[in-house]
């Protein structure tokens, strides 16, 4: 296994949360990593300060009116191109109820867009957006990984699976479609639950993460660290800097 900081993502979503910051936020132009500076306050962004301010005497839309809306917004092709451009955006594949999306919106300030092939849980994650006033860097669309290609969205910085991979029919070939999506020097960052040695594929236990190193090597991604502990893996790979 590649060799790297052992990161603890075993325990609460906070920690996961932290695991991501760690891996996928912190490399610098070089290659190696190093530790970003903390996000600006958002109010400086003209974030949730700000428009709170604005929203003062101002009744907002009913709840209802205000998830649909926003769904409608980010099914928009020209409006997830706008918002994601750049190359700063970050990708939360099997994003659930969108906890992860919404936590690392909040600590870095960038669009972050979850994708599921359930919408079930969409409306907790706007709600949860909502409550901490990053709504406007928050997407959710209902998609199939293994078909990323065809939204047309633009490269990402970052993405990640965080235990969704072991879910996907092909995981492989939903892998190799998210690698597609990084900008040079992006990040791609499993955690799933992972067998140990001697395990028969069980439950969610269906990959080694030996096996998730070889898929990120075959879908061009350079490995830059790989852990597994107590039926826990985290693995990273980085797309080369030279990559068209």
């Amino acid at each position: 296994m590649a060799s790297g900081p052992v990161v603890a993502v075993w325990g609460s979503t906070e920690a996961t949360v932290g695991a991501v910051l760690e891996v996928l936020m912190a490399r610098g132009p070089d290659g190696r990593t190093e530790r970003t500076s903390p996000p600006e306050p958002v109010s400086a962004r003209g974030g949730h300060t700000a428009r709170r301010a604005r929203r003062v005497g101002r009744a907002r839309p009913p709840w209802p009116a205000r998830y649909e809306a926003w769904r409608r917004r980010w099914e928009g092709a020209g409006f997830r191109r706008t918002r994601l451009g750049g190359e700063r955006a970050i990708l939360d594949v099997g994003c659930s109820e969108g906890r992860l999306a919404v936590q690392l919106a909040r600590e870095t300030g960038r669009p972050v867009l979850g994708i599921d092939t359930s919408d079930l849980g969409f409306a907790r994650a706007f709600e949860e957006a909502s409550r901490l006033d990053v709504e406007h860097l928050v997407g959710c669309l209902r998609h199939d990984a293994h078909h990323l290609s065809s939204l047309g969205l633009p490269r990402f910085a970052a993405a990640t699976f965080t235990y969704s991979l072991h879910c996907m029919s092909q995981p492989a070939r939903a892998l190799a479609e998210v690698a597609g999506r990084l900008a040079p020097g992006g990040v791609l960052l499993v955690v799933d639950w992972v067998l140990r040695p001697g395990e028969g594929a069980q439950g969610c236990r269906r990959l080694t993460a030996r096996e998730i190193e070889a898929m990120m090597a075959d879908a061009g991604l350079t490995v830059i660290q790989g852990v597994a502990r107590e039926g826990v893996g985290l693995v990273a790979g980085q797309r080369p800097r030279t990559s068209a």
